[in-house]
């Protein structure tokens, strides 16, 4: 059999600078590809945890939040972190801070400057629904619904749980969530189902 030639979402041979992710996902979806195995049993059969890690990379001004809302329980992370997908874990978080001055207004996308600060001279000390610097919303510069600058907050592996293992002895087999890493290499090997749903 010739080589196999990996690329992008395929690749698990990663150089230390890149991003060794999940390469279980990309090793159950070759051998479903080249040698006809099922993905579930790769999978559920593969017994080297680091393959099942994944790793979060926040940059400096954001930061990365597990929470446990069950318990109130928010545990800020390091900016570099590694964890896996779990049955009992915490939702990852990544916040970032506003676009804007935290609490006014949003402007709305391509105004120039000067039309800005036009209608803005036009309506100071005019009395309307205020910002946090007392300055009232008005249609002809502000976002229609309404929103201000606050933090920005995005999931990471939204919809499942996982469990911050940056101490590769805090890896637990009885608590890994097999479903996702199925989930995962199911879109590698067929596309076209994942796209349509």
């Amino acid at each position: 059999m010739a080589d196999i030639k990996r690329k992008g979402a395929y690749e698990y041979n990663t150089l230390w600078h890149q991003d060794p992710s999940a390469q279980v996902v990309a090793r159950a979806a070759e051998a479903a590809l080249v040698r006809g195995e099922s993905v579930r049993e790769f999978i559920t059969n593969h017994r080297d945890p680091f393959d099942f890690m994944c790793r979060a990379k926040v940059p400096r001004s954001n930061s990365l939040h597990l929470r446990f809302k069950d318990w109130g329980i928010d545990q800020q992370l390091q900016g570099t972190t590694r964890y896996f997908v779990s049955r009992n874990g915490g939702t990852l978080v990544k916040v970032a801070p506003p676009t804007g001055e935290p609490g006014t207004w949003k402007r709305k996308a391509k105004l120039t400057d000067s039309n800005f600060n036009a209608v803005m001279r036009e309506i100071a000390g005019q009395p309307g629904d205020l910002d946090s610097v007392g300055t009232p919303w008005d249609a002809r510069i502000h976002t229609g619904n309404r929103s201000k600058h606050d933090t920005r907050e995005t999931g990471i592996c939204s919809g499942w749980r996982v469990t911050e293992c940056a101490d590769a002895r805090h890896f637990d087999w009885s608590d890994l969530n097999y479903e996702w890493y199925i989930v995962e290499a199911g879109k590698l090997v067929n596309p076209l189902l994942t796209s349509s749903s």
